[in-house]
Formats: structure tokens, C-alpha cells, sequence
């Protein structure tokens, strides 16, 4: 009896020695609301590193991701034909973020290894496809990118996060104006020792309200309807314009 005590002592105490740290996050708010006067919104997020028992300080570091709802787009290469501009050469891009940013304590190539960028995908790696070696497909991928990126839509240069006593962090991400509706991944890594050891998730929900929600679904519910009124409304207000035009004339 007192062996097996003894081999269960040795075993928990083994395990307690080889727990990895973890790190725990959390949201200044889990929900935004977008309407007529929306401009864009701030969250804090926050969290700290809980470290095992039993176990001297690693040098730690934080890596974020805000990850929007994938959409598909097609990006087409502007060709000169003829003395005359044309799209051409389209590229559907399909479950791309709608939106992204990358926060962290170190730029994640100088605190992951080359294998652990690979599988884990952060920052501009997430938008290329491994078994893509289409030249006109990366172009187009540089390009939404490019895009994205003038939009404030992509964002891959935020102010670095600071990282407390080892142990606390806090930031702050800013959601622009042009969000679409749907779940936004929160993703918070710890890293050590170039390698990804915890992960904390979490979600922000971006909702239509008021008009603009009345609106979308009508759009998307009912696009017959949506048509016919918005037809109805632009006969009346052209209506409408032109006879106070008329009015101010005399």
C-alpha cells in the first residue's frame, strides 16, 4: 500500500512539474452594435498568464488575432488592351476574413520558430493557401491585401502590447466602420521557447440594429419587395426634388 501511495505521489508531483503555463483572457465587451450613426468601436482586451505550480518564470510573450467573418471576393488585374483599361485575369478568393488584426509583444517571426508560423498560420500566412503555387493567384492575394490594408480593414501594424510584471496584459483594437454583420474570433496565444503553448478564445458579436437591421433583412428576406421600394423611393424623391425645383423657379 505505502508503495502505491508512494507512486501516486510521484506521479501527481510529475505532472504538477510538466504543466505548461496558461492564459486566461477577457473583453471590455462581447457585442457590437451597428446602426445608422455607427463610426467604428474600441474593445479592450485583457487577460494575464497563470502560471503553474512548482515552476520558475519563463519569458513569455502575447500574440492576438481578431479574425472577422469569411466572405468571398474576386480580385481582377487592371490590363491595357488596345490604349484602354480593362479588368481581366479574375481570382476568386474564397473564406477570406472580412477583417483581421494582429496585436503582439514581438512580431511573432522573431518569437516563433519557422514551423511553428507554418502551422499556425499568424499574421499574412493565414491568406495563402499551402498547396497554391498559382503566381497570379499570390498576386491577387498581395492585392486584396493591399487593399484591406488602405481600408483599415487589415491591420498587421498595432502598437505593441505591453506584457506586465510577466504576468498582465491589456490593448486595444479598433473595429471600423465598415463591419459586416457575424461572430469575431478572438484569439489569444502565450508563447515560449518559440513555441505557441496556450490558446484563450473568445467572440464578439457584430449585429445590425434599428433601421439598418430592418433593412439588411428585408434585403436578403425579401429582395423583391426591397427592389420595388427602393425604386418607389427614388421615383419620390426625384418627385419630390423636382417640384420644389419648380416652386423655387417661380
Amino acid at each position: 500500500m505505502r508503495h502505491i501511495l508512494a507512486i501516486f505521489v510521484f506521479v501527481v508531483s510529475s505532472m504538477t512539474l510538466l504543466a505548461n503555463d496558461t492564459i486566461v483572457g477577457g473583453l471590455s465587451s462581447k457585442s457590437v452594435s451597428i446602426n445608422t450613426t455607427f463610426t467604428g468601436s474600441n474593445i479592450l482586451i485583457f487577460g494575464s498568464i497563470k502560471r503553474s505550480n512548482n515552476k520558475k518564470i519563463i519569458p513569455s510573450n502575447v500574440i492576438i488575432e481578431i479574425i472577422g467573418p469569411k466572405t468571398n471576393i474576386t480580385v481582377r488585374k487592371k490590363k491595357k488592351i488596345f490604349g484602354i483599361w480593362v479588368n481581366s485575369n479574375p481570382n476568386k478568393i474564397s473564406d477570406s476574413p472580412s477583417f483581421y488584426s494582429l496585436l503582439f509583444t514581438e512580431k511573432p517571426e522573431n518569437i516563433l520558430s519557422d514551423s511553428e508560423l507554418t502551422k499556425s498560420s499568424i499574421g499574412k500566412r493565414k491568406f495563402f493557401k499551402s498547396n497554391s503555387q498559382d503566381p497570379s493567384y499570390t498576386d491577387a492575394i498581395n492585392a486584396k491585401i493591399r487593399i484591406r490594408s488602405e481600408e483599415g480593414s487589415y491591420i498587421f501594424d498595432n502598437d505593441p502590447i505591453t506584457l506586465k510584471d510577466e504576468t498582465l496584459f491589456s490593448t486595444k483594437v479598433s473595429l471600423p466602420s465598415n463591419l459586416i454583420e457575424g461572430d469575431y474570433k478572438i484569439k489569444i496565444y502565450l508563447v515560449q521557447d518559440k513555441k505557441l503553448i496556450n490558446l484563450s478564445t473568445d467572440i464578439i458579436e457584430v449585429r445590425k440594429v434599428g433601421l439598418e437591421r430592418w433593412l439588411h433583412k428585408i434585403a436578403h428576406e425579401q429582395s423583391l419587395f426591397y427592389g420595388m421600394f427602393s425604386i418607389f423611393l427614388a421615383l419620390f424623391f426625384g418627385w419630390g426634388a423636382s417640384t420644389l425645383f419648380r416652386r423655387f423657379q417661380k
